[in-house]
């Protein structure tokens, strides 16, 4: 639903979401500009629209991932950096609010075992998913999940693997992500 008030000649026409407003009087005109995030007006006024708060990276081939460790997985190569707070495999809140964390991790290994991808605020688990491999042979798996989380401006979010004590190799950055926004 869009309401606009107002008196004088002006009038607006059309249906959402494409209106147009008409005035008889010249004085009522103004002019709109964007750069960046502010939006100026004519008669000299402007406002500062909100920065996309996100990010993304991925997992460079050659990567070794320790998974014995919950120390971070390093998705070194940062695809996307709105609001500039992603380095080295972290993501540091630089507003509170619920985000939006998404993740995926592929290996292939012939041990039997347990393997869990965990999300993390401050290096303490706060979702995870796992998965038992059980079979013989060689098994080649990627798994991923995703999870809305309530962050607070500072709190450091990262993803952690795990997998037995073994570590693996990243041979296939396509399949190796790590991605999140501010939903609100």
């Amino acid at each position: 639903t869009v309401t606009i008030n107002g008196a004088g000649a002006t009038n607006v026409t059309g249906t959402y979401p494409n209106f147009t407003i008409n005035s008889p009087v010249p004085t009522d005109a103004q002019t709109l500009s964007l750069a960046g995030n502010t939006l100026s007006i004519s008669n000299g006024n402007s406002v500062s629209l909100p920065q996309a708060i996100n990010f993304g990276a991925i997992a460079t081939n050659g990567s070794t991932v320790n998974s014995s460790s919950s120390l971070p997985v390093p998705f070194t190569l940062s695809y996307n950096n709105g609001g500039g707070t992603y380095a080295g495999g972290i993501y540091t809140a630089p507003v509170p609010g619920i985000y939006h964390i998404d993740a995926s991790v592929m290996w292939s290994s012939s041990l039997l075992g347990t393997n869990e991808l965990s999300i993390c605020i401050d290096g303490v688990p706060v979702r995870k998913k796992t998965i038992a491999i059980t079979g013989l042979g060689t098994l080649t798996e990627s798994f991923g999940f995703s999870a809305d989380i309530n962050v607070n401006t500072g709190q450091q979010i990262s993803i952690t693997y795990s997998f037995g004590g073994s570590s693996v190799s990243v041979t296939d950055n396509v399949s190796w992500w790590f991605n999140g926004h501010l939903i609100k």
